[in-house]
């Protein structure tokens, strides 16, 4: 009864153990949570002090300046947007351009190899009247 007895505290012993040792990696899994969740709260608290410095400056300056400026900010993106609508445009013309030089080679190609095939075969060219 005694080896009885000792084998299941053993057993016991182990199944607290496990259940301790699993324990302590949810915890530790749970404390590194916890620091990414803090170091990303911190990164907001330091983007929010940003924000706030920048809403005071410009709360600060004049009202028609700050105006100015977004229009000349939207003048600048449209300028952008339009040489990029270009540069797209000049781009597919390129492509288009290039294809059709890659087509006319290939066939300068096929034509060339046709006429070699040929002339290999021995067969003669049809007489022309």
């Amino acid at each position: 009864m005694s080896d009885e007895y000792y084998t299941q505290v053993s057993e016991s012993i182990r199944s607290v153990l496990e259940l301790t040792t699993r324990v302590d990696e949810r915890v530790a899994h749970l404390i590194k949570q916890q620091d990414e969740v803090e170091s990303k709260l911190d990164d907001h608290i330091e983007n929010h002090r940003e924000l706030n410095t920048r809403v005071s400056i410009l709360e600060s300056q004049n009202g028609e300046a700050i105006k100015k400026h977004v229009q000349d900010l939207n003048r600048d993106i449209h300028e952008i947007e339009m040489k990029i609508t270009m540069i797209e445009k000049d781009s597919q013309r390129n492509e288009g351009r290039w294809k059709i030089i890659a087509n006319f080679v290939l066939n300068v190609f096929l034509y060339i190899l046709v006429g070699y095939l040929l002339w290999k075969i021995g067969i003669q060219d049809p007489t022309l009247p």
